[in-house]
């Protein structure tokens, strides 16, 4: 099965990241969202084309010294977890 996933814009506020951190932060999230979407077993959850318009995620929780990549790990994961609730 291939999934096919856009999103056309994923708004981040209040993280502790510079600019620079930007593509960091991108690369996570796509890897973990990746990882996520592999492991699950094909089912009635992706069938058919479904457009979003918009899906809201739950919040995360960051420390001060968070790294990019770690912080791409968790909103990965609460974006995950948007997609099956936004169905």
């Amino acid at each position: 099965m291939k999934i096919r996933l856009h999103i056309e814009r994923l708004v981040v506020d209040g993280l502790p990241l510079a600019a620079r951190d930007g593509p960091a932060l991108r690369t996570a999230i796509e890897a973990e969202l990746t990882r996520l979407l592999a492991e699950e077993t094909p089912g009635d959850r992706w069938r058919t084309d479904t457009a979003v318009p918009r899906a809201r995620a739950e919040g995360i929780r960051v420390a001060a010294q968070s790294r990019p990549a770690e912080i791409g790990l968790q909103v990965a994961r609460s974006v995950h977890g948007a997609m099956g609730r936004a169905r």
